[in-house]
């Protein structure tokens, strides 16, 4: 069997070690099952029904019971409690950088419009305008495959997974999406069972596009209550992943930069739920 390495830790599959700087961390047996299926999808979705086909095939649990073992699971690894939020008042006062590669946030004071200067040196770093609606969310419009108009779709670095409003796949002709199933999402708003989830085949902002984009398929009608214009969606960590994140804005632009790729044996690791995030 393999070896992963992701982070600080390594995971020795076959002896059933796991190590952090070289020093060994305790796992339970359960919560050992579930690291490995996560790092074997190398990123990939692991929706409910797998783990409990996998580890509860023969008994009858409740769905709570998942829930406890990824608590033991974070907990083993030293995940940090999260004790606060910064909004959108402080961070839009910096150049404030998401750098996924890093697992860094950054904020730093504007001095002398500097950032204007990256894209003009360098010219993988691409740039796009963004809007913020009146709840305060960052907006950029994107494109999709088989949708001839622009959208509007939220740019949020705390969301794991892309989001698809329902109401667009009502409403829109999208016959070259491909329905890939469903799975449980704990967001800000609570857990949704039985979410369905879609391969996006082409997803686009600004300058920047990428093929083969998953998203799930949320009721977004309680946001755009207090949006101020509609929201169609949500961009979310599976596609921002692959950048260097700068929102300036002063400018009202996003930068991303091709930088710092996240790997994991060769393959990107599974990102923690925050915003709209998956299990």
């Amino acid at each position: 069997m393999p070896t992963y390495e992701f982070g600080p830790f390594v995971l020795d599959a076959a002896e059933r070690r796991l190590t952090r700087d070289g020093r060994r961390v305790a796992v339970p047996a359960k919560a050992w099952q579930i690291l490995v299926m996560l790092v074997e999808a190398g990123g990939r979705l692991v929706p409910h029904e797998a783990f409990r086909a996998k580890l509860w095939s023969d008994v009858v649990v409740e769905d709570r019971t998942l829930t406890v073992h990824v608590s033991t699971l974070r907990k083993a690894l030293g995940a940090d409690p999260v004790d606060g939020y910064i909004g959108l008042a402080v961070i839009n006062k910096f150049l404030t950088t998401v750098d996924y590669g890093l697992k860094s946030f950054e904020l730093t004071r504007d001095k002398g419009r500097v950032i204007d200067l990256v894209v003009a040196v360098d010219p993988n770093v691409l740039e796009f305008p963004m809007r913020v609606t009146s709840s305060g969310f960052l907006s950029s419009e994107v494109t999709l495959d088989g949708v001839n108009r622009p959208l509007n779709f939220i740019v949020d670095t705390g969301a794991s997974i892309s989001v698809l409003s329902a109401s667009l796949l009502k409403t829109e002709n999208f016959s070259t999406v491909t329905r890939t199933g469903r799975m449980r999402v704990f967001g800000a708003a609570g857990v949704a069972d039985d979410v369905e989830t879609l391969l996006l085949p082409r997803l686009t902002v600004g300058p920047s596009e990428r093929a083969a984009v998953r998203a799930v398929v949320l009721d977004l009608e309680p946001l755009n209550e207090t949006a101020g214009f509609i929201q169609n969606g949500i961009i979310g960590g599976n596609f921002l992943r692959h950048y260097r994140v700068t929102f300036d804005f002063a400018r009202r632009i996003v930068q991303l930069a091709p930088e710092h790729p996240v790997k994991v044996d060769k393959e990107e690791p599974p990102v923690r739920p925050s915003g709209a995030a998956i299990s």
